[in-house]
């Protein structure tokens, strides 16, 4: 399982940390609509809709795990793909109807949110065999409160201790998402905050059922902040409430809006102008700077199913369904009617002499400087595998070299600089894997 990790291991300790019962920060209705549009299997197979959702099944959640609790639960279930064979949180087999297995998982959550040490740091799986963890993981782990979203989450799943802290570089090739990256981009979604330790036991009156969580803060938001079109500053971020969306401003500007009016140069991206590109690959170029912008406002999801269809219009992409979308107008062989996938897209590149870099993970990173704007990165245990798995894909949005702006769909679209993908997101393999490929359209 590589380690892949978006967040800081302060930060992962935080939000870990936080009290289950805690909203972090969220409005039930905001991770209500996130929890829909996500679609997990689970929704037409317990024939889940809004309205029993939120008059039968979350009240029975918040009223045994917190007022708050519906985030993480939901966040959970989304992150684990459930389709109510084994339960709402696909964790063990379950019987009954979607009622009576939602008792069962409460009952569970419940035990071990009681007691952190019950099952201990869960370091295996079946599609994995065990993964050993490293020691910052285990300090984590042996620190978690009683009532902590750690308790239950590092005792019943591997997948985020082994993205975070995988002590050994390979296991089998086997990945499969990072669900602490995937709560927490949910959490900044909905307009909560997944590193203030908040103990706010969830909307309503502060005060959560489940005990052993300490002292909490609550803190009394103006109604008016919840007007459309209102705005306030906590904390020096600057929050704008716009009908059902809560934009946060950050500190830099990404480039073109949706539409792609009022789009500003590369200067705003990566500080370099793109030279040297053909105007086609200019234009896939601009159309991933459109999506991210637009990824401002609207967040695109990754999700294992190639985009047919515009990713802004269908709310999700993977990898190579992304950068098959940006490059569909420039090289439509390439697209392939948006079932491109990494073994194709290096196919693609071999027969087109694309390839201007074939080697390991650590050739590339003392080989950065040949990275430039429009490249196509193709990475991973075997890229002919496919998307997801062990193999990803991303290309250059900006610049050049180490800094240079990667366009990059997993779990959210990150827009991260080529030195933290190779050194800090992407583990290093043995010898000779991963394999890299720099592909550059010509």
């Amino acid at each position: 399982m590589p380690l892949r990790k978006e967040y800081t291991d302060k930060q992962y300790k935080e939000f870990l940390y936080t009290p289950l019962s805690s909203s972090y920060g969220t409005r039930e209705d905001k991770v209500l609509n996130w929890f829909f549009a996500r679609h997990p299997p689970i929704i037409n197979n317990f024939g889940l809709t809004k309205a029993n959702m939120k008059n039968t099944y979350l009240p029975y959640i918040t009223s045994h795990l917190g007022k708050g609790a519906y985030c993480i639960f939901l966040g959970y279930v989304v992150e684990e793909g459930a389709t109510g064979s084994a339960g709402w949180i696909n964790n063990r087999p379950r019987w009954g109807n979607a009622y009576q297995q939602l008792k069962q998982d409460v009952a569970l959550i419940k035990s071990c949110l009681k007691n952190p040490r019950l099952f201990g740091l869960n370091q295996k799986a079946p599609e994995t065999g065990f993964i050993p963890i490293n020691a910052t993981g285990k300090r984590i782990y042996h620190g978690l409160p009683k009532g902590s979203t750690g308790a239950m989450y590092m005792q019943l799943t591997l997948a985020g201790n082994a993205c975070c802290w995988n002590s050994r570089a390979m296991n089998g090739g086997y990945y499969f998402g990072n669900p602490y990256d995937g709560i927490i981009d949910m959490i900044k979604q909905c307009g909560g905050k997944p590193f203030a330790g908040l103990n706010d036991g969830g909307e309503s009156d502060g005060h959560s059922s489940m005990g052993d969580q300490g002292s909490g803060i609550n803190i009394k938001l103006p109604k008016k902040i919840y007007l459309n079109n209102s705005s306030f500053t906590f904390m020096g971020v600057h929050f704008i409430r716009q009908r059902s969306w809560l934009t946060i401003k950050y500190p830099f500007n990404l480039g073109t809006n949706a539409t792609g009016k009022g789009s500003k140069s590369s200067k705003d991206i990566q500080g370099e102008d793109i030279k040297g590109n053909k105007k086609a690959v200019e234009s896939a170029v601009l159309e991933a700077r459109r999506i991210i912008a637009y990824n401002r406002k609207h967040r695109i999801y990754y999700l294992m199913v190639h985009p047919q269809y515009d990713p802004v219009r269908t709310g999700h992409a993977d990898c190579s369904g992304f950068v098959c979308w940006c490059f569909r107008k420039a090289y439509p062989g390439l697209y392939n009617n948006g079932y491109g996938y990494t073994g194709s897209i290096l196919s693609y590149g071999r027969i087109h002499r694309w390839v201007v870099y074939a080697g390991s993970q650590a050739g590339l990173i003392r080989k950065m400087s040949i990275v430039h704007t429009g490249d196509i990165l193709v990475m991973g245990h075997d890229p002919n595998c496919g998307a997801g798995g062990t193999s990803h894909t991303c290309f250059c949005i900006g610049g050049s070299g180490p800094n240079a702006t990667m366009g990059n769909m997993e779990a959210n679209l990150m827009v991260k600089p080529l030195h933290y993908l190779l050194k800090n997101w992407w583990v290093s393999y043995p010898s000779p894997f991963p394999y890299m490929y720099v592909l550059r359209p010509r």
